[in-house]
């Protein structure tokens, strides 16, 4: 089939660069002038499941796929397939300057300003039709698996918000928040596993975990999840 779940960089690569991530689509597009491309037309994430119908997705807010460093997430799903299309001149009307896309001028607004592009419609952002959206979840999904109508991710806790941080990385409210963040992230403290409806998005559980998943290192079989740890070890759960 032509559309299909890749990745650029390859499935195994955990760096997670601001411009990379996985695509269930044709084609990625091309440095920096393409990267924000695709998210806005297709199903794409860190991590992804699929099924028949559907995409599962833990990536980056709509308004922040332009030339900004923060990096914000939503986990969603999604149909594979858009019934509709959304291109850069419908995110450019009065308010933008009229120069070419993505610009000839690397600080115009319609390339930097994500605090313009998140006033727009949410339909003039992404072509994606959604099933549901939790906004800024609080864990971050560097692993994910779909099974018996759940999905599961697990990673570190999402503690800082990069949104009201940005400008304000001096403040030592915020430098607390980012060093947590990065505990956090480093496994000091562990991590969280959540599991969610796969239909309406509705959270059934929450586990404390006491290591870090490597890297989409979570996979079900027979009625068990099994989850590859960042410190080389394999974890099984088992129902109750």
């Amino acid at each position: 089939e032509e559309v299909h779940l890749f990745a650029p960089i390859s499935f195994l690569d955990d760096g997670w660069h601001q411009r990379t991530y996985w695509i269930y689509g044709r084609a990625a597009g091309e440095g920096w002038a393409e990267f924000q491309f695709p998210p806005k037309r297709v199903p794409c994430g860190r991590v992804m499941c699929i099924d028949e119908e559907n995409a599962y997705s833990y990536g980056r807010d709509p308004e922040l796929l332009c030339n900004t460093s923060i990096v914000e997430y939503r986990l969603f799903s999604a149909g594979k397939r858009p019934t509709r299309k959304v291109g850069i001149p419908k995110l450019e009307g009065s308010r933008w300057p009229k120069v070419k896309y993505p610009t000839d001028n690397p600080l115009a607004s319609n390339s930097v300003d994500w605090h313009q592009l998140s006033k727009l419609p949410a339909d003039k952002l992404s072509a994606l039709d959604y099933n549901w959206i939790h906004e800024e979840p609080d864990v971050m999904a560097k692993a994910m698996v779909l099974a018996n109508g759940r999905l599961f991710i697990a990673g570190p806790r999402d503690v800082a918000d990069e949104k009201k941080l940005w400008g304000r990385s001096n403040e030592k409210i915020f430098q607390q928040k980012m060093e947590s963040q990065a505990a956090w992230f480093k496994g000091k403290h562990g991590g969280v596993m959540q599991v969610f409806s796969k239909k309406d998005g509705k959270k059934l559980a929450e586990k404390k975990l006491a290591y870090l998943p490597a890297f989409d290192g979570l996979v079900a079989a027979n009625g068990r999840l099994y989850m590859a740890t960042e410190c080389g070890s394999i974890l099984c759960y088992e129902g109750q």
